[in-house]
């Protein structure tokens, strides 16, 4: 199969803010199912987009409780979860600025970006990451508050497991109509900061660049005339979510209707248990957003794991085929028979 070297149309590209794109793809798909994760016993658990919202609210009202408000900065420490994204949806809806951190990094460089983006709030997945939040923490002359997805036992000062917070965010939920939630994320304006992104540092400190709701929301719209998928299809948020390339695609599939499932920091032998615990072959398409950057990694993790453990070969050329391949086995939604449709046509 060839691949496009380029592609054309002359049509305008819409300037819109993230949270149009959320709100718009709400209100259109209703129940259907926005995400899904990859639960321990390797099952797959569906939110709908109406539920998201209801999520998207709590995690809005709770930053409002917590204290960071609109222009503020809040981190996300964390791998690809379903967290990652409401955290993200609600922060974008509140008006909060969104600080990607790479979990890999150390904890002073941690601190450093905590420090220079001033984020008040940093959410964690785990107790190990916890941990590493807590010291980066004690880097920083300001306060900085910690919540943790998966929350251990014993909870240390200025840390909130994830069921506290959202409940701390439910009263102001109950508050607040959700007209006037949609009126407040609305106020949000395309050249207005949506998110920093850090540099790697490889030349000195880390530099925070600045992206606005227009810079990614443009984005979005220009690849819907580049990457073959319909509403129907289930897509893997496989690379890290820190990196702008594949939550600007999620934030694409999010606004097209194709369900988003977060591997949830899978490995390879994560992948083989998938693998082994398929019946059967489905085809899906899915966009080639794992052959861009940082593929080759995931395309050696998935010939050494998936391909033999499905028997399948060259019929499925890339890990984002390999991928859509096992989530289907679980999910059920597509036909054995079904085929890819050309990656450039939709």
């Amino acid at each position: 199969m060839s691949a496009k070297t380029y592609a054309i149309n002359e049509a305008p590209v819409s300037i819109q803010t993230l949270t149009q794109l959320f709100l718009e793809a709400v209100d259109r798909f209703g129940s259907r199912a926005a995400f899904g994760r990859i639960t321990e016993d390797l099952q797959v658990e569906e939110l709908g987009y109406v539920a998201v919202l209801e999520e998207v609210r709590r995690v809005a009202g709770a930053l409002e409780a917590h204290g960071v408000l609109r222009g503020d900065r809040a981190a996300i420490l964390s791998p690809n979860r379903l967290e990652w994204a409401l955290v993200d949806y609600g922060s974008l809806c509140s008006g909060v600025v969104v600080v990607p951190v790479y979990p890999t990094l150390t904890a002073s460089q941690i601190a450093y970006i905590l420090r220079d983006s001033g984020a008040k709030m940093v959410f964690v997945p785990d107790a190990d990451l916890m941990e590493k939040a807590v010291e980066a923490r004690a880097e920083c002359a300001h306060e900085v508050q910690v919540v943790v997805f998966d929350a251990p036992e014993g909870l240390p000062d200025g840390v909130t497991s994830w069921s506290r917070f959202l409940a701390d965010g439910r009263e102001q939920v109950e508050r607040l109509p959700e007209e006037e939630f949609r009126a407040r994320a609305l106020q949000a304006e395309p050249d207005e900061v949506a998110t920093i992104l850090y540099t790697s540092g490889t030349t000195g400190d880390p530099k925070g660049v600045m992206l606005t709701h227009g810079n990614v929301g443009s984005n979005v719209d220009a690849s819907r005339f580049v990457l073959g998928f319909h509403e129907d299809d289930v897509a893997v948020s496989f690379l890290p979510l820190s990196h702008i390339f594949q939550r600007m695609v999620d934030y694409l599939f999010f606004s097209a209707g194709v369900t988003v499932v977060h591997a949830n920091g899978l490995d390879a032998s994560d992948l083989d248990a998938i693998a082994d615990a398929g019946a059967g072959v489905a085809l899906t398409p899915v966009s080639d957003m794992t052959t861009g950057p940082g593929a080759p990694p995931m395309q050696d993790i998935l010939d050494r794991s998936i391909r033999p453990g499905l028997g399948v070969g060259d019929e499925l050329e890339g890990p984002g085929d390999l991928l859509a391949h096992v989530v289907d086995l679980h999910l059920g939604h597509v036909a054995p028979d079904r085929k890819r449709h050309d990656r450039g046509g939709g």
